[in-house]
């Protein structure tokens, strides 16, 4: 069943008699589903973790490693499937409009290019650790405050639930 000949519909219907055949759709609710998504995008997202990118492409030529991430991809796609059955979903029209909605948020000629929204990128600065003088690792990705790891009374203890990251710690 290649792509160019498989429609939307034919999927739905082969997932949808793969889960009927196991008497499954009793355990298939929309929080159950969403979940699984959750986890088997989480097994995909394992294939490539502590990989730079030149080692996923040259992972993307090794023929066993291009097959574990082809079976978790259809392993998400499978349950966003049994998720759009399970809704009564049109998923193609929920696509469609989803691109549409995205063509108005991001136009072409004010995002081409662009990996985040104008604005949205922070000037990166060394941060020291206030107890003992590291340098914090640089922060990666946008947040909503600034980080404070250098301006952080010593005397005030680390916690991650107030957003601190105690050094040769991970969470």
């Amino acid at each position: 069943m290649p792509d160019s000949t498989t429609t939307l519909a034919d999927l739905r219907t082969t997932v949808a008699a793969f889960v009927a055949a196991r008497d499954w759709s009793q355990f298939h609710n929309a929080k159950d589903l969403a979940v699984s998504i959750c986890i088997e995008a989480a097994e995909l997202l394992e294939e490539f973790q502590w990989h730079d990118a030149a080692q996923v492409t040259a992972a993307s030529n090794d023929p066993e490693a291009r097959e574990r991430a082809r079976l978790e991809l259809a392993d998400v796609l499978v349950y966003c499937l049994c998720l759009g059955n399970a809704l009564e979903i049109d998923v193609s029209q929920a696509v469609q409009d989803k691109l549409a909605i995205a063509d108005r948020k991001y136009p072409p000629e004010a995002y081409r290019g662009r990996a985040r929204k104008p604005g949205q990128i922070q000037e990166l600065r060394p941060v020291r650790y206030a107890r003992t003088g590291r340098l914090a690792p640089p922060c990666r990705t946008p947040r909503s405050r600034p980080c404070r790891a250098s301006s952080r009374p010593s005397s005030e203890p680390a916690s991650a639930a107030d957003g601190w990251r105690r050094p040769g710690r991970r969470w």
